[in-house]
């Protein structure tokens, strides 16, 4: 899920929040129904706290399958495994 421009600023209102969820949604059904079917789902965020805290409000734990979600330490060392929900 991207954008066209990002920026740290473009959340100004709840309908941003709520069209972000139905695109989260609709990616999340996208990728459980891949054939075959993958055991969990990889998130490397980079969007506002909000965003975040709306999509893991949307989270179903018993029809979603888990998510791995991924922290930058710095540029030097990368990303790592920072937390796992739905295991």
């Amino acid at each position: 899920i991207t954008m066209e421009k990002p920026c740290r600023t473009f959340v100004t209102s709840e309908s941003i929040q709520a069209a972000f969820v139905d695109i989260f949604r609709n990616a999340m059904e996208n990728i459980k129904n891949i054939r075959p079917a993958p055991t969990e789902i990889h998130v490397f965020p980079v969007m506002p706290s909000s965003l975040v805290i709306r999509a893991g409000m949307d989270y179903m734990p018993k029809a979603d399958l888990p998510v791995v979600l991924y922290e930058q330490a710095n540029q030097a060392d990368g990303f790592f495994e920072a937390v796992t929900i739905g295991k």
